[in-house]
């Protein structure tokens, strides 16, 4: 009885650990990190090794081996084959993904070109309230700051990008289950029509 006690723990542990993706960008320098729990592993920049030289052996797979012997054209169709359950999916990962930090610092450089610079402005300010509509609508955002202006004494536009989003263990694999399952049930049927339209007869022309 205690170990299941303590297997349902480490299960419900697991479940609600959240794993997420850190992205920052600063004046062209990108950063790329993934998060597990408390655990950070940084992707970009990477650190610089040296390349082995790789020695062809026996295990080496073939070429074109797959798990899946669907083709990417039939998988796309399988996975869309009906756009209803798809998009409830989708809208359900929305809804499962928190976006835990949205920040976007811009300054819009305007020294040497002001009516460009107040034009530009007006432009991404525009594009910018329909997508953060858009967000509020169907996204979980749990910090988000947005600063947007032009400066007409700045020689260079300024950028800096803080993006964190994260999602729990069990939502991640409930997800992964459900669309998988959509994609397999698609494709059985798509091989089922497949199959019918073989088996006809073929009509001859007279």
């Amino acid at each position: 009885m205690i170990g299941l006690s303590i297997a349902a723990a480490v299960i419900m542990l697991i479940g609600f650990t959240r794993f997420g993706i850190l992205i920052t960008y600063k004046q062209g320098l990108l950063q790329i990190s993934l998060k597990a729990g408390f655990l950070r592993i940084n992707i970009l920049p990477q650190k610089k090794r040296r390349r082995k030289k790789r020695v062809p052996g026996k295990n080496d797979r073939e070429k074109g081996g797959s798990l899946f012997l669907l083709h990417r054209k039939e998988l796309g169709k399988a996975l869309f084959a009906s756009p209803t359950v798809v998009r409830g999916t989708l809208r359900y990962a929305c809804r499962c993904v928190r976006i835990d930090r949205a920040e976007f610092r811009i300054k819009i450089a305007g020294r040497d070109n002001p009516a460009g610079a107040a034009v530009f402005y007006g432009g991404i300010m525009a594009v910018l309230g329909v997508a953060v509509r858009l967000g509020d609508k169907y996204l979980r955002i749990k910090r988000k700051k947005i600063i947007i202006s032009p400066d007409f004494q700045l020689g260079k536009t300024y950028q800096e990008v803080h993006f964190e989003a994260s999602i729990s263990a069990g939502r991640g694999l409930y997800m992964s289950l459900a669309l998988l399952l959509i994609l397999l049930k698609n494709a059985k049927q798509a091989a089922g029509k497949s199959r019918q339209h073989k088996g006809r007869p073929l009509k001859a022309d007279y």
